[in-house]
């Protein structure tokens, strides 16, 4: 999108600010914007302690996931308002159950029997960025733990630090959405994290289901898939490419395969693989933002 420049006055050039983006953070004459220069370019931002973004989901399903679907996005994106309509009454509990799981410092404001509104009370301020993602570190290494334990059958609950990385999750991608400061690359790096996660957490959902019982090899790879973590964790915490390096030496695609075909219970090594994978290839977008100093 170009924009003209217009000459105001003696020495002050002007621009004009496209009319839609103006509409839909309902903005006029006197509201403040922030503006930031960076390098050549100049940043015009939302004051966003005076602006509430908003937007309206239509829902026709009570499918759990279906919901959860669209109200995560939608608080993933950035919105502090969101306004959900819904055929079945019954919708209203389903997405109790989803705030209370899955967004932090947000809550229902009013509600009737065909649709709500749900807004920002007591969200952590985008500072605390650093703070929440240090936290669902943190909560990963735990159900490493929780794995460990359950390869020695001793099965103890796991949903509540499942919850909780959810949590972080959610809210770190909803700060790098609305912080244009964080780079973008921040999601690949971030999802390919989630994405290993859940296989771990997956992993304990079928050990809890079928009690199966884990052998040596299965030890091993569980170690090396924490392993994986660790390096890839300390490699974005110091800010060091040469981690990554060692990351790729040791998990290479030959040793995955390897593992594979070395496998008794092909469902825990399948969940362990693609949790390695899935680290390893959190180390392409770490690797750029690492290089480019843009966290």
């Amino acid at each position: 999108m170009k924009r003209r420049l217009v000459k105001h006055g003696q020495s002050t050039l002007m621009i004009s600010l496209p009319s839609k983006w103006l509409r839909k953070f309902n903005l006029d004459k006197g509201d403040e914007l922030e503006i930031e220069e960076t390098g050549k370019s100049i940043v015009i931002s939302l004051d966003l302690s005076a602006h509430k973004s908003e937007t309206e989901i239509n829902l026709s399903s009570i499918k759990e996931s279906s919901v959860r679907i669209a109200i995560v996005n939608a608080y993933r994106i950035g919105f502090d308002r969101i306004k959900i309509n819904f055929d079945d009454a019954s919708t209203l509990a389903i997405i109790r159950g989803i705030i209370k799981d899955h967004l932090i410092g947000f809550d229902i404001i009013n509600a009737d029997k065909k649709s709500c509104e749900i807004e920002n009370i007591t969200e952590p301020s985008q500072e605390q960025f650093n703070n929440i993602f240090s936290k669902m570190i943190m909560n990963i290494e735990e159900l490493f733990e929780i794995a460990k334990k359950f390869f020695e059958r001793d099965y103890i609950d796991f949903e509540e630090t499942e919850i909780r990385i959810n949590q972080y999750d959610n809210f770190c991608r909803r700060v790098i959405s609305k912080n244009h400061k964080l780079p973008q690359s921040m999601v690949a790096f971030q999802s390919s994290l989630i994405h290993a996660q859940r296989e771990v957490y997956h992993l304990l959902r079928y050990l809890k289901k079928y009690r199966k019982k884990a052998d040596k090899n299965d030890f091993f790879l569980l170690e090396k898939t924490k392993n994986a973590f660790k390096i890839l964790t300390e490699a974005y915490y110091k800010k060091d490419v040469k981690k990554i390096e060692q990351l790729h030496s040791g998990f290479s695609y030959d040793w995955q395969h390897s593992i594979i075909n070395k496998a008794k219970n092909f469902a825990i090594a399948y969940h362990l693989f693609v949790a390695i994978r899935s680290f390893y290839l959190a180390s392409s977008p770490l690797v750029g933002m690492i290089i480019s100093r843009s966290y």
